[in-house]
């Protein structure tokens, strides 16, 4: 049987910076976070919403975006990490998730290429457990 097996990287991080002045809200710090394709690739046509669940203290604390950029930029109070002094540079922490599609459609197996998937299989290989033969672990 033919199978397809395609894998696309997704990019989830946040940025924190001090403000230089503290806002007249009480305000210190400023932040962001967002969902995106490696590398900044776009993901418009694979990721139909992002929702962010923000702190109930934040005004309006679920978030739905569902056009790019995924991302999302307020200002609060002390950030949940260690931040340095005002004059160190912004701390910005990314972890990328590998998504694998197996069989898909033609037309999403396009669109996860062009988002930068990469195809890991195609043809009549034969798969245990997720893994085609040959490439086992």
């Amino acid at each position: 049987m033919a199978m397809s097996v395609v894998a696309v990287s997704i990019e989830l991080g946040h940025t924190a910076r001090v403000l230089q002045h503290v806002t007249k809200e009480g305000f210190t710090h400023e932040w962001s976070v967002w969902v995106r394709g490696e590398n900044d690739r776009s993901l418009a046509d694979i990721v139909e919403k992002v929702v962010f669940n923000l702190h109930e203290s934040f005004k309006g604390p679920k978030r739905t975006l569902q056009t790019p950029p995924f991302i999302i930029t307020e200002k609060g109070f002390e950030y949940n990490l260690v931040l340095q002094d005002l004059q160190a540079p912004p701390i910005t922490l990314t972890r990328c998730e590998r998504l694998t599609f197996y069989s898909p459609q033609e037309e999403l197996k396009k669109k996860l290429l062009a988002a930068g998937g990469t195809c890991l299989a195609s043809g009549k290989e034969e798969f245990i457990g997720g893994w085609a033969l040959g490439e086992l672990p």
